[in-house]
């Protein structure tokens, strides 16, 4: 794949982790996933996209291990996915305050959609 080949000339692109997250995923490989995506997420902390495609990865994968009644790999995934908002406030606090004066300023919010899946989570 393309982007293991990428990732042995220079380990920090964020695209190519992502890109073997998403090849994870199709496998069904959860561990592999959350760490490729994430790993993409550190490298490209204001990219909103990578935030939104982990939320939906994970929740995906997180209705298919409860159908399939594997309750430990389910409440995995919904962990990550509570911890989210977190991930997100810590990338803030560690930006700095020229940046929210830019007129091109980080997206570092989830839309509202996002936010009230998080809400049902978190009441279950």
């Amino acid at each position: 794949m393309w982007a293991n080949r990428i990732l042995t000339v220079n380990p920090y692109k964020a695209p190519a982790h992502n890109a073997i997250g998403d090849r994870a995923m199709e496998r069904g490989d959860l561990e592999t996933m959350l760490d490729e995506k994430e790993r993409a997420m550190e490298l490209a902390p204001y990219y909103l996209s990578y935030y939104l495609d982990y939320f939906d990865k994970v929740h995906t994968m997180m209705e298919r291990y409860s159908a399939m009644g594997d309750a430990a790999k389910a409440a995995l995934c919904r962990e990550r996915l509570l911890g989210l908002p977190a991930r997100l406030e810590q990338v803030k606090a560690g930006t700095d305050p020229l940046a929210w004066k830019l007129q091109h300023k980080p997206e570092l919010r989830l839309p509202a959609e996002y936010r009230e899946k998080l809400k049902a989570l978190a009441i279950q």
